[in-house]
């Protein structure tokens, strides 16, 4: 099997796009080894010019298979821009474009840091384009990257970025007294604990931001993606609005309290809005354990606040919520209301039905 190499000696823009894309049509396989979402390479057919980062020019080739090799560092969101943009031009991506697991990916902080130096330097600074590259392959050969393949595991990604964002942190406050990062903002599942947060009027601001990323990023590929909104039920006429914008948005559900404090349980007249409002729009309200508003007992002040003993019984705070809906008839006044249990497995369903055939 033959196989050609294009490499570029200079800086950069030699025309290696332009030159992999004459050679494509008498390949199998084109494949990008090394590099970043940098300027790019530029294909003109006639008056029409196409710009990729990331994706290998052999992708306009129906018969390329296209490979980014584990020596390319990767924008997740520059990738994925890159995808949707290749298939809104026509072109099948699935099965012929193919990412190594061993590929390191480009996070926040590296873009953060590469900035802050740039600020330091002054006058002395080299004139990177800001998109974390150099300082992604620094933790490649420092070993201390994140790969495409911890992606697949929940923990493990979760402790390599808990780790390496404290570690970015000591630099960029520091060294370049810059401002840091927090893990929970980068690995968005932690923000679940938003729910947790006392201040209310900051809580409906908080999660109105989050909608709005939400929305924005499932608007990349809307028959795929579909987001779950979070609403604060304190201020229920703000949650009704917020639900009805959220609908307009393309929204699917949204998210409320697993279990409100005790004095507001759903089983009161106060939720009705809510309730009338979820079943006209037909969306769908989630109890999602670890969401509890703060209460004697309920608190959860960050990820370490899980213990076992809380995850082993968080079906509690579920079946005390829809305990209180099926009692108080909510369900019976709105019949086309749908109430989902989120994570929570089904074993405890059956004994919970059991317990209230028996109680009623």
């Amino acid at each position: 099997m033959s196989v050609t190499v294009v490499i570029g000696t200079q800086w950069g823009d030699e025309g290696k796009g332009k030159i992999v894309d004459l050679l494509s049509p008498n390949m199998d396989i084109v494949a990008r080894y090394q590099g970043g979402a940098n300027a790019g390479h530029t294909i003109c057919w006639g008056d029409e010019t196409f710009v990729l980062h990331l994706v290998p020019s052999g992708i306009f080739h129906e018969h390329v298979t296209c490979v980014i090799g584990n020596g390319v560092v990767l924008d997740p969101v520059a990738i994925m821009e890159e995808i949707r943009m290749i298939r809104d031009l026509g072109y099948d991506v699935d099965g012929r474009l193919l990412i190594s697991h061993n590929a390191h990916l480009i996070m926040p902080y590296h873009k953060r840091i590469e900035e802050a130096r740039e600020r330091m330097r002054d006058g002395g600074a080299i004139g990177t384009t800001g998109r974390g590259i150099g300082p992604a392959y620094v933790d490649k050969f420092a070993r201390t990257g994140i790969r495409v393949v911890d992606l697949l595991d929940r923990d493990t990604l979760r402790r390599k970025l808990k780790r390496a964002i404290e570690e970015k942190n000591a630099v960029l406050r520091g060294v370049y007294d810059a401002d840091g990062l927090d893990v929970s903002i980068i690995y968005p599942t932690v923000g679940l604990l938003m729910f947790s947060v006392p201040a209310s009027e900051l809580l409906t601001a908080l999660f109105r931001v989050y909608n709005n990323w939400l929305s924005e990023f499932c608007s990349e590929y809307p028959a795929r993606l579909k987001g779950i909104a979070m609403l604060n039920v304190d201020d229920l006429p703000t949650a009704v609005k917020e639900l009805e914008r959220c609908a307009k948005m393309g929204m699917a559900g949204a998210m409320i309290t697993v279990f409100p404090t005790l004095d507001r349980m759903y089983s009161l007249p106060e939720y009705e809005p809510l309730w009338s409002a979820a079943e006209d729009l037909e969306m769908p309200l989630g109890l999602h354990i670890s969401t509890n508003r703060p209460g004697p007992g309920q608190e959860l002040e960050n990820q370490d606040s899980l213990t076992p003993s809380f995850v082993c019984n968080s079906d509690h705070w579920v079946r005390m919520s829809l305990s209180h809906m099926i009692y108080g008839g909510v369900f019976e006044r709105h019949p086309k209301l749908q109430v989902g249990s989120v994570e929570l497995e089904l074993s405890w369903v059956l004994h919970f039905l059991d317990r209230m055939d028996y109680t009623y």
